[in-house]
Protein backbone atom coordinates (compact mmCIF):
# COMPACT_ATOMS: atom_id res chain seq x y z
CA UNK A 1 0.00 0.00 0.00
CA UNK A 2 1.37 3.39 -1.23
CA UNK A 3 1.60 6.37 1.40
CA UNK A 4 2.08 9.45 -0.81
CA UNK A 5 1.55 11.94 2.32
CA UNK A 6 4.35 10.45 4.17
CA UNK A 7 5.93 10.46 1.47
CA UNK A 8 5.96 14.23 0.78
CA UNK A 9 6.77 14.31 5.05
CA UNK A 10 9.85 12.59 4.65
CA UNK A 11 11.07 14.29 1.54
CA UNK A 12 10.14 17.71 3.46
CA UNK A 13 12.19 16.32 6.72
CA UNK A 14 15.10 15.41 4.71
CA UNK A 15 14.88 19.33 2.62
CA UNK A 16 14.62 20.59 6.19
CA UNK A 17 17.66 18.33 7.35
CA UNK A 18 19.65 19.17 4.06
CA UNK A 19 19.28 23.11 4.78
CA UNK A 20 19.95 22.73 8.49
CA UNK A 21 23.14 20.60 7.20
CA UNK A 22 24.41 23.70 4.86
CA UNK A 23 23.22 26.68 6.80
CA UNK A 24 25.83 24.61 10.22
CA UNK A 25 28.91 24.07 7.34
CA UNK A 26 28.14 27.73 6.58
CA UNK A 27 28.70 28.75 9.99
CA UNK A 28 31.21 27.00 10.95
CA UNK A 29 33.07 27.65 7.68
CA UNK A 30 33.08 31.14 8.61
CA UNK A 31 34.38 30.16 12.25
CA UNK A 32 37.41 28.87 10.35
CA UNK A 33 38.06 31.81 7.90
CA UNK A 34 37.40 34.36 11.03
CA UNK A 35 39.82 32.30 13.39
CA UNK A 36 42.40 31.72 10.78
CA UNK A 37 42.59 35.34 9.52
CA UNK A 38 42.78 36.82 13.72
CA UNK A 39 45.86 34.07 14.00
CA UNK A 40 47.28 35.76 10.63
CA UNK A 41 47.30 39.36 11.79
CA UNK A 42 44.42 40.06 9.97
CA UNK A 43 42.63 43.35 10.98
CA UNK A 44 38.93 43.03 12.30
CA UNK A 45 37.90 45.58 9.88
CA UNK A 46 38.90 43.57 6.77
CA UNK A 47 37.64 40.31 8.71
CA UNK A 48 34.25 42.29 8.47
CA UNK A 49 33.96 43.10 4.73
CA UNK A 50 35.53 39.62 3.66
CA UNK A 51 32.80 37.74 5.99
CA UNK A 52 30.07 39.95 6.13
CA UNK A 53 30.12 39.37 9.76
CA UNK A 54 28.95 42.26 12.19
CA UNK A 55 31.45 43.43 14.57
CA UNK A 56 30.43 41.92 17.28
CA UNK A 57 30.06 37.92 15.14
CA UNK A 58 33.82 38.62 14.56
CA UNK A 59 34.58 38.97 18.48
CA UNK A 60 32.82 36.60 19.58
CA UNK A 61 34.79 34.24 17.61
CA UNK A 62 38.18 35.91 18.07
CA UNK A 63 37.58 35.51 21.87
CA UNK A 64 37.58 31.37 21.53
CA UNK A 65 41.01 31.54 19.67
CA UNK A 66 44.06 30.27 21.19
CA UNK A 67 46.83 31.80 20.48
Amino acid sequence: MSHPEGSKIIMSLADMFREEGKELGKKEMEEILVKNSIKKGLDPHIIEEITGLSKEEIQKIASNVKE
